[in-house]
């Protein structure tokens, strides 16, 4: 399992404890510093689950034959733009 997955559920965890925090108790909502932390994990969660996400994606999806021969740009590795390395 992927940390970033890992993270994310953490994120998730302390996001949904603020929540059912917050509905219990609302005198707790006035608090900045509560709902910094209710956004803060939202925002955590959604962006290490982004990051589990295309982590996921780069390792199943299937190589081409020409993908170890090619780099970034689609020229063969072999080729030279006029300068030395």
């Amino acid at each position: 399992m992927p940390k970033e997955l890992i993270i994310s559920f953490a994120f998730l965890g302390v996001f949904l404890l603020a929540l059912i925090w917050g509905i219990a108790d609302t005198a707790i909502v006035n608090n900045p510093i509560f709902l910094l932390l209710g956004v803060v994990a939202f925002v955590g969660h959604i962006v290490t689950a982004h990051l589990a996400f295309n982590q996921f994606s780069n390792t199943t999806e299937p190589e081409t034959a020409n993908q170890e021969t090619e780099n970034d740009q689609g020229r063969d590795q072999g080729e030279s733009d006029g300068f030395d390395d």
